[in-house]
């Protein structure tokens, strides 16, 4: 049965993804055709003796956002749509898609690889729609979460869903993403004036967990790591996670890493490999294995394994 919890997770990271790149509309070249008495295309002779009752048949090119890779992302928004029974979700999905202006009705699926370097920043938003497309095409009934596009393949899904599970499994608690101030930075004027300027430094971790006015925990999502190999946490994450440690003050911050050792475990299981003590504080390195999450029963179970798995990193 498909869960409207795992659903809604979809809809919103691909919301998210969409959001994200709206400043650099996928655009592409396109062959049409229309009539005119105007002339401002390619105009066969024959056709120049007779015309249409709108006038002469041309031909030429647009760059615009009529293409194949819009037409599938604003689809999988209106399919999310049409199955979301949260009226709100509903809305903005219906009101993003008319971003996308209109599309041919139909048109061949585009691959992830035909995206231009100008529109590479759009590869996670049409990877997601894609499953989401594949999915309404084949009728499936177990839910997004299947797929391993959406849970491996983008990394900014990666985030949203883990963002959403811990939201989930503690409904009492505040789990929010926000800045926190790090320090100052001050630019000088290398020019006659020797003028500078000064602006705040923030970082923004992924998950801000407030279990209670006094207990802050920070948890951060990270898409790094080969399948297979034993996982590790990488020197740039280790000084992004001291920052984070700096400007929110609390003693600990734990990374949350997809599984990647060719092992069958539970869904939501949540593993300690590897801490990183620094005089008082410590960051933790945690992998989850979310594969077969359809199976398992959707994101639910999953979310109160996953906080089952990191309750004594918590609430210690």
């Amino acid at each position: 049965m498909r869960s409207a919890a795992s659903d809604a997770v979809v809809a919103r990271a691909l919301l998210n993804l969409v959001e994200r790149e709206l400043r650099k509309p996928i655009r592409t070249y396109r062959r049409h055709s229309w009539e005119a008495f105007s002339i401002s295309g390619n105009v066969e002779a024959e056709d120049l003796l007779t015309h249409g009752e709108d006038g002469f048949r041309q031909t030429g090119l647009s760059f615009d956002r009529q293409n194949d890779f819009n037409r599938i992302i604003q689809d999988a928004m209106l399919i999310l749509a049409d199955q979301s029974r949260d009226s709100d979700l509903r809305r903005l999905l219906i009101n993003r898609a008319r971003y996308f202006g209109p599309q041919a009705s139909d048109g061949k699926i585009p691959r992830l690889t035909a995206l231009s370097s100008r529109n590479a920043r759009w590869r996670e938003a049409l990877a997601l729609s894609l499953i989401v497309h594949e999915d309404a095409r084949l009728g499936s009934g177990a839910g997004f979460s299947v797929s391993p596009g959406f849970l491996i393949d983008t990394e900014r899904a990666w985030e949203q869903f883990l963002f959403f599970a811990i939201r989930l499994g503690l409904p009492s608690a505040e789990v929010t993403k926000r800045d926190f101030e790090l320090g100052n930075r001050t630019r000088f004027d290398l020019g006659a004036n020797n003028d500078s300027q000064v602006s705040v430094v923030n970082v923004t971790p992924d998950i801000s967990l407030s279990i209670s006015k006094e207990h802050r925990v920070i948890l951060d999502a990270k898409y790094k790591g080969r399948y297979g190999l034993r996982p590790t946490i990488p020197s740039a994450d280790l000084y992004e996670s001291l920052a984070f440690l700096k400007a929110t003050g609390t003693k600990r911050v734990i990374l949350l890493y997809p599984w990647t050792l060719q092992s069958s475990v539970e869904p939501g299981t949540a593993k300690v490999f590897e801490t990183t003590k620094v005089d008082s504080v410590e960051v933790v390195g945690v992998s989850v294995a979310a594969a077969g999450l359809a199976r398992s029963g959707g994101i639910i179970p999953f979310s109160k394994k996953l906080i089952r798995s990191l309750e004594p990193y918590l609430n210690d």
